[in-house]
């Protein structure tokens, strides 16, 4: 039994009320106990009502992209709760996971009936724009003696929208800014017109500039580079360059000029070169931020290591950690030890369940890649669109090896606007193929 039209606008308006508040970390939150709810988290939770409804209902269920692969984590993570030295912690942790494969598995099932993906992709680059917006006031007010929520001040103060710190909300923002580019480079008007594609990558990249968040610069430095020399690359292949191209190479070559600048600088102790380059252990100065992530990662492969079989579950992660250094304490485990998330699976999940994890990020990314190319009846702009939510994980993916944990709510909404994207653009190929199939069987009629 279909939604009606009342129950439909009323589930598309929390699911995009729950995707723009992915990134609210410091406002709209509820400590119970401890465990900290989003605002997202409950709106997502009103659309679970719905759900429970529709199911009762006799409405039909499609599982998202690789869901088999994502609840073999959740077995996982939940058989070795048991291993967990704080087992309150790793409950909390796999009880969070479980409510993230739910929401993938509800907004699959509701996003891919009520948009097209050209539209699903307009409406997530306007949540990116409305919290670069945000980042945009930060920067400006506070230099009026007005502080709305900026959480970090150093040399200079440094924005952070509604996450926890900056390097939260430049990897939230460092999606927006990939998606807008990768459709600016391949002149795709799919989703929005490419002026106003231009603004939103304008108002992300100045967002994520103001953060100052080194990592976030490298990323999306790093991506701009790498499509650079491949649009060069097609190019020469094809024998169609021109002066736009030959900008195209200039751009990664300006960066390396870049990099070597910041090299000198650092030699030279040049003041503002130091200033950005604090707590990297280069030139003398302190590495009180890359000695801690590489010590933290270090740290997580011991816990794998020791136990290279049998994991400790997320929520345990830290408790095996300070055990491993002789700092163990029963409140432990804010997520503040372990580092990078592949080695995090690893330790986490152990060798058999890192399989499954590490299968699972293959198919929401490379593999869905590979399956969006072979959907020969989609039309080439709708692809674009794809690949351009699928880059956008890649180089999330990537950031999340340096910051943070895999539970973070940004990410898990991503992986949920990939698998609605597959859900629409895989029944529009079906849909389109039994046309065709339908028109060759009338003309066969009329033959004979």
């Amino acid at each position: 039994m279909e939604l009606s039209i009342k129950d439909r606008s009323i589930t598309n308006t929390l699911m995009w009320a729950s995707i723009l508040t992915a990134s609210f970390d410091i406002i709209l939150t509820v400590d119970i106990g401890g465990l900290t709810i989003r605002i997202s988290q409950l709106f997502a939770l009103a659309v679970f009502v719905f759900f429970v409804f529709d199911i009762f209902r006799g409405e039909s269920l499609r599982f998202p992209l690789s869901f088999g692969n994502l609840a073999l984590v959740i077995v996982f993570n939940t058989v070795w709760i048991y291993r967990a030295l704080t087992v309150k912690n790793a409950v909390a942790y796999d009880i969070w996971l479980i409510f993230d494969a739910v929401e993938i598995l509800l907004f699959t099932h509701y996003l891919s009936r009520q948009e097209t993906l050209a539209s699903m992709v307009r409406k997530y680059i306007f949540c990116f724009d409305a919290l670069a917006i945000v980042g945009w006031l930060q920067f400006i007010l506070q230099f009026f003696g007005i502080n709305f929520y900026v959480t970090q001040f150093h040399a200079m103060h440094r924005t952070n929208g509604f996450s926890f710190e900056p390097s939260y909300y430049a990897t939230y923002l460092l999606m927006g800014c990939v998606i807008c580019l990768y459709l600016l480079e391949t002149h795709n008007k799919q989703a929005m017109s490419r002026r106003m594609l231009l603004l939103s990558a304008v108002l992300n990249i100045g967002a994520l500039l103001t953060s100052t968040s080194r990592m976030g610069w490298l990323m999306l430095a790093a991506f701009v580079a790498v499509r650079s020399i491949v649009a060069f690359y097609l190019q020469i292949k094809t024998r169609q360059t021109n002066l736009m191209r030959l900008i195209e190479l200039l751009v990664p070559l300006g960066l390396a000029v870049l990099v070597v600048v910041v090299i000198v600088g650092i030699q030279l102790k040049v003041p503002i070169i130091m200033m950005y380059t604090q707590g990297l252990g280069l030139g003398g100065s302190s590495a009180h931020s890359s000695g801690t992530r590489i010590a933290s990662m270090t740290m997580t492969w011991e816990v794998f290591q020791n136990s290279p079989l049998a994991g400790c579950s997320y929520g345990g992660l830290d408790a095996a950690i300070a055990v491993n250094h002789g700092g163990f304490t029963p409140d432990i485990g804010n997520g503040d030890l372990s580092m990078c998330v592949s080695v995090e699976a690893l330790a986490a999940l152990g060798v058999c369940g890192a399989f499954f994890f590490f299968k699972y990020i293959w198919d929401m990314s490379i593999g869905c890649y590979i399956r969006t190319r072979r959907l020969s009846s989609v039309a080439k702009e709708d692809r674009q669109l794809m690949y351009a939510l699928l880059l956008a994980h890649i180089f999330i993916f990537a950031i999340l090896q340096f910051n943070q944990n895999i539970l973070r709510t940004v990410y898990w909404t991503h992986l949920m606007l990939i698998c609605t994207g597959w859900s629409i653009l895989s029944a529009q190929n079906r849909e389109e193929r039994a046309a065709g199939q339908t028109k060759e069987q009338e003309k066969a009629e009329l033959t004979t």
